[in-house]
């Protein structure tokens, strides 16, 4: 199982913060959310892959779509921080 930590948004939205999930693949986790936990449309495009606002980490490494996930792993999805001021 994939320990996954969701920002508050989403854990606001799915019920919990923390979640653990079993899939081989980041894309696997992430339509896992997407499916069972209400996150519908949030992290992934309509062709499966990454929206640009949001970006993944496992084991605190950037991770694409296809990176392998496996049991232990901590995977953190962290929103897209822009603007500021100059």
């Amino acid at each position: 199982m994939v320990t996954v930590t969701l920002p508050r948004l989403l854990a606001e939205r799915a019920g919990l913060a923390q979640i653990e999930v079993d899939a081989a693949t980041v894309r696997g986790v992430l339509s896992t959310l997407e499916r069972d936990h209400g996150l519908a449309g949030w992290m992934l495009d309509e062709q499966g892959g990454l929206r640009p606002h949001v970006g993944v980490f496992v084991n605190a490494e950037q991770a694409s779509c296809d990176e392998p996930v496996g049991p232990g792993d901590e995977l953190r999805i962290l929103p897209a921080i822009s603007g500021g001021a100059r």
